[in-house]
């Protein structure tokens, strides 16, 4: 049996400023903990928490342009309509991952889309899978249900990422959060 979850639009708020939020939460290994706010008259304020090199507010700013740019790929991928939390879409999850949120508020509306564990259906785990169907614990149509929603979970994971590492090439985040200072 297949469960999929998928959340509608209850996480759309309302605000009156346009921005974007980018949040690294931390693990229990070295995981950078950050949350990164990037306005878009491209002013952003990075404030590091854990495994980061300033533990503090840094501010900046980047080209309009750029935001712009950055609005554009969200509006392109589809942000919108992606599921709260991706994780709801995969087959099975991982233990101690950093989450990740990026929260997206234009035109007077605020979405919030994370992603922490997701276990992507791929040939290793295949396999046992496959295994199932052999003893009858599965129905291939079970099988093949689970496979497609495991490929949509990895297209969303994968223009997920792609955007929190663009947000952050951007901004210079990531050489803040990267820096590790192992007396902090």
């Amino acid at each position: 049996m297949v469960f999929i979850f998928v959340s509608g639009c209850s996480s759309l708020k309302k605000t009156s400023t346009n921005y974007i939020e980018l949040q690294r939460t931390p693990c229990f290994g070295f995981c950078p903990d950050y949350k990164l706010t990037l306005f878009e008259n491209g002013e952003y304020v990075f404030k590091g928490s854990g495994f980061v090199l300033k533990k503090k507010t840094e501010k900046g700013k980047i080209s309009p342009l750029e935001v712009d740019s950055l609005f554009g790929a969200i509006d392109s991928i589809g942000f919108i309509s992606y599921p709260t939390n991706i994780d709801d879409l995969c087959v099975s999850t991982m233990s101690d991952q950093p989450k990740t949120k990026i929260t997206i508020a234009k035109g007077g509306t605020k979405k919030l889309v994370q992603e922490q564990s997701c276990a992507l259906l791929v040939e290793p785990f295949l396999e046992s899978y496959r295994y199932r169907v052999e003893s009858g614990i599965l129905t291939q149509q079970e099988l093949d249900s689970m496979i497609v929603q495991s490929k949509k979970a990895e297209l969303l994971m994968n223009q997920f990422h792609r955007l929190a590492n663009q947000i952050d090439s951007l901004t210079n985040s990531k050489v803040l959060a990267s820096k590790l200072n192992k007396y902090q």
